[in-house]
């Protein structure tokens, strides 16, 4: 075989691979996550097309920019950190793989419970992942003067705080829904996710699945 011959046989062998590499980035698309099904949430595009955009707000690490993770904005409240560039916001990786589950794209290797969100990164804990109540009320203050209509809140914990109640109140009567975590030990219900109103409002289930922009409203 000449090498004219070699070099059209690689490259044909090179456009099948390539072709199945596509194929097979289609066929993933088409599949939704296990978690994406868990929560009854596969085929959600379809159903909400055009519907309108809700402002989810992570409170968490900072959200890094990354493929696969569209923000519609980034605010950073950890004073230490204020020179960190917002490409590389999240020191942790806490908040960006967080907010790749809310609304990640399967450009990025995870499809999120819904991509067409407006998805907000608010930095309230360090490279520590820790940060004082007074910033985590300040990121909450901050969600309700920016019309968010949902709060994600990935951390917990076991100190009560009037303040922090107050602030979740304020965050709920000005329909806000926050969705907190409840803790990893299987014990207590940690705050702030024990400082609820209610733990469902029909009004607002809607919202929780980050479908609709007028639920509660």
């Amino acid at each position: 075989m000449d090498k004219k011959a070699e070099r059209r046989k690689l490259y044909e062998q090179w456009e099948k691979e390539e072709a199945e590499r596509e194929e097979a980035k289609k066929e993933k698309r088409t599949e939704p996550e296990w978690s994406v099904e868990a929560i009854n949430a596969d085929g959600l595009d379809e159903e909400t097309s055009g519907s309108p955009k809700v402002k989810v707000a992570v409170l968490d690490s900072g959200v890094d920019i990354v493929q696969g993770i569209d923000l519609a904005g980034t605010v950073n409240l950890v004073p230490e950190e204020k020179e960190i560039s917002p490409m590389f916001l999240d020191l942790t990786g806490h908040g960006t793989g967080i907010a790749s589950i809310i609304a990640g794209t399967d450009e990025g290797g995870v499809q999120g419970v819904n991509p067409n969100v407006d998805l907000y990164s608010v930095k309230v804990l360090d490279e520590e992942n820790k940060a004082p109540l007074s910033r985590v009320i300040e990121g909450i203050y901050w969600c309700i003067e920016n019309d968010i209509n949902i709060i994600n809140m990935s951390f917990g914990t076991s100190t009560y705080s009037r303040a922090l109640e107050k602030a979740v109140q304020d965050a709920y009567n000005a329909n806000i829904l926050i969705v907190g975590a409840a803790g990893n030990d299987g014990g207590d219900v940690e705050y702030p996710a024990a400082q609820y109103p209610y733990s469902a409002d029909p009004k607002r289930d809607c919202v929780g699945i980050f479908v609709s922009g007028d639920c509660g409203k």
